[in-house]
């Protein structure tokens, strides 16, 4: 009876054991291990995109299953790090290490010797800043750590003035100091007696008496005055780059005194205003009264 109660026991032990302990073979057999080693701590390992862990004192040890499906590759990756990958080797035998040797190479960092620095004035200051057809600001602007090695095209611009563009070729570690002179377009000043009167430039309105006509470009421009009442001013003016022509329009007011034009069937009829002999008709044309008051009311032929 002892005997077999101890028999029931030993059995119940090893059925506890069998529950506890993992068969090998179901998760994989025996195991091997890979040494991965590497140049750079906390470096992130994976065998087939599969994640392993971080090496550590210059190695990461990952232990495999003999029998499971074999790796193929490792990789390994850390920021600021070109990735490094490599083929495995054969999956090795039970209680065995192969190891492999990675190095991981620094990415390229910005240095002082592969920037440049770029410092724009301009004369009048103030201008609007573009470099490559991008806003910066306006002058005067420094702008700092850009690609050395590569030309820029600098463009400034500024109310009332002709833009300029130029560009700039930047030297790795220094800077480039560029100074741009906005010239400014022609301008004309006009006036008028009496003032208030209508201003246009090549037909086009530019306002009233008095005022300065700006962005002008050199040459010659059309320039009208009108006002009711008066006589409409024109005069072709020249225009020069950075200067201002002045232009004063005296305006003649529109008279009262009409002109009479006489004609007669048939030609050299007498003709008399108001009692006074001024000569005969024409042949073909008609005879002219120059400055004929409003109130001359009689005419004689």
């Amino acid at each position: 009876m002892k005997q077999r109660s101890f028999i029931v026991a030993a059995s119940a032990v090893i059925l506890m054991l069998t529950l506890i302990i993992p068969d090998a073979a179901a998760v994989g057999g025996d195991m091997g291990w890979y040494n991965i080693y590497c140049n750079v701590d906390g470096a992130s390992v994976y065998f087939d995109n599969e994640y392993k862990g971080l090496t550590s004192g210059g190695v990461l040890t990952v232990a495999v299953y003999t029998t499971a499906k074999p790796y193929t590759t490792v990789r390994v990756d850390k920021a600021g790090y070109y990735s490094a990958t490599s083929s495995l080797p054969a999956m090795p035998a039970a209680g065995t290490t192969s190891s492999v040797y990675i190095t991981l190479n620094p990415t390229a960092s910005p240095t002082a010797s592969s920037k440049a620095n770029l410092h724009i004035e301009t004369s009048p200051s103030g201008a609007r800043i573009h470099v490559n057809d991008i806003y910066q600001g306006l002058s005067p602007i420094t702008l700092y750590n850009l690609d050395a090695g590569k030309t820029y095209r600098i463009n400034a611009e500024m109310d009332g003035y002709k833009s300029v563009t130029q560009s700039v070729y930047l030297s790795p570690g220094g800077t480039e100091t560029v100074l741009l002179s906005l010239a400014s377009p022609g301008s004309i000043s006009v006036t008028s007696y009496p003032s208030d009167a209508y201003v246009s430039v090549n037909g086009v309105a530019k306002g009233k008496t008095p005022c300065v006509v700006t962005g002008l470009s050199s040459g010659t421009h059309e320039v009208e005055v009108k006002l009711n009442g008066y006589y409409n001013w024109k005069k072709s003016i020249t225009v020069q780059d950075g200067a201002q022509i002045p232009v004063y329009a005296e305006l003649q007011p529109i008279s009262s005194v009409n002109q009479i034009l006489v004609t007669s069937t048939p030609w050299g009829a007498k003709i008399y205003l108001d009692g006074v002999y001024l000569g005969e008709t024409l042949n073909g044309a008609a005879f002219p009264i120059q400055e004929v008051p409003d109130f001359a009311d009689r005419l004689h032929q």
